[in-house]
């Protein structure tokens, strides 16, 4: 007997993971437990690129958790090297480039290779050399044969609006670009020590999850970092944004917070997230403890294991938990986000 029965379509088996996953929270926590297993590919297989022109300055460029990237890349060439790097705007591509640009290397952030960045790669012949940092296999069959591609192992996390692999991917990249270009520029970190690091975070997440939820969030969030953690942690605050659709959240570095923050909290208290360091930015951390107390409705701490450069990956780690907690207890939905498929004049623009 020939039973007549036929497979179901791509269209069902959407519908049906639909039902069971309306939301996208379970989507969600996939992506998020596969980071470590995709950490592991980029550790046993990490960025490799030798530029022409190694002591060339360095522009970089992305846009929404790609610009991110951008900023970390620079603070961390900046800071560990001899050569000079500037993170700019995407926006800054829309107008004409002064001639300074042809003695400078580009470097774009773009996960999925979206629109908005082929408007700074189409001035790849203004640069001595250009560089895609992409999660695309394949991009080059659409890009100029002067942009040298750089692959990172994930996809382009398509039906969700916020993004959880292609961030902490990046981030991995810039640390391991700087390790390859300069070696022994930055402080290193083992396979082993970030791979236990990361085990713990969904701990640390349940600790913060006690201290600071989506309610005592809703009119904002402030974050103190430490000095040279507030150039990075730009992405941190899309988990807010994107993730949980509230106010971006503001970033203080803790020097600073005494200009300006400060008196604004004293004034309207709001919850306060401080990312610490090391004993030296403890201190600054602790002189600062009254004053925090005065101006915060709520205070919850995090301490990475991890040392600064490679903090922010566990700092990543933890608020996508954290993320995953407070998105349970709610009713958010991040497939049919707030104005899906009305920002397409903006955010299909390739060119200007």
């Amino acid at each position: 007997m020939v039973l007549n029965a036929s497979l179901p379509t791509t269209e069902a088996i959407s519908n049906i993971m639909a039902k069971e996953d309306p939301l996208g929270h379970q989507c969600l926590l996939e992506r998020i437990g596969s980071i470590t297993e995709k950490a592991a590919i980029l550790l046993k297989d990490p960025v490799s690129i030798r530029p022409t022109h190694p002591d060339a300055p360095i522009i970089v460029t992305g846009v929404g958790s790609s610009q991110a990237h951008a900023q970390y890349l620079a603070y961390l060439i900046n800071q560990y090297t001899s050569t000079t790097a500037v993170a700019l705007p995407l926006v800054s591509f829309t107008k004409k480039l002064p001639p300074s640009t042809n003695e400078h290397t580009l470097i774009v952030f773009s996960q999925g290779l979206s629109s908005n960045a082929r408007i700074a790669l189409k001035h790849c012949n203004a640069f001595k050399e250009t560089f895609l940092i992409t999660a695309q296999s394949s991009p080059t069959q659409d890009l100029a044969p002067e942009i040298k591609p750089i692959h990172i192992p994930c996809d382009e996390e398509k039906g969700l609006l916020i993004r959880t692999i292609g961030p902490f991917l990046g981030f991995l990249a810039s640390l391991q670009l700087v390790e390859y270009v300069w070696p022994g520029a930055i402080p290193s970190c083992t396979e082993e020590t970030l791979l236990e690091a990361l085990k713990t975070t969904p701990q640390k997440s349940q600790a913060l999850q006690k201290e600071l939820s989506l309610e005592a969030c809703q009119a904002g969030c402030t974050f103190l970092t430490t000095p040279g953690l507030a150039l990075s942690c730009y992405n941190l605050g899309f988990k807010f944004l994107e993730g949980l659709f509230l106010p971006m959240p503001a970033i203080w570095d803790i020097l600073t917070f005494t200009h300006g923050p400060f008196q604004q909290l004293r004034q309207h208290p709001g919850p306060i997230l401080s990312l610490t360091g090391n004993q030296k930015d403890n201190m600054l951390f602790q002189k600062a403890e009254t004053m925090i107390t005065a101006c915060s409705t709520t205070h919850a701490q995090l301490q990475a294991t991890l040392s600064s450069p490679w903090s922010i990956l566990e700092y990543e780690m933890i608020l996508n938990h954290w993320l995953l907690g407070e998105l349970k207890k709610s009713s958010i939905d991040q497939k049919n986000w707030p104005g899906k498929g009305e920002d397409a004049k903006l955010y299909d623009i390739d060119y200007l």
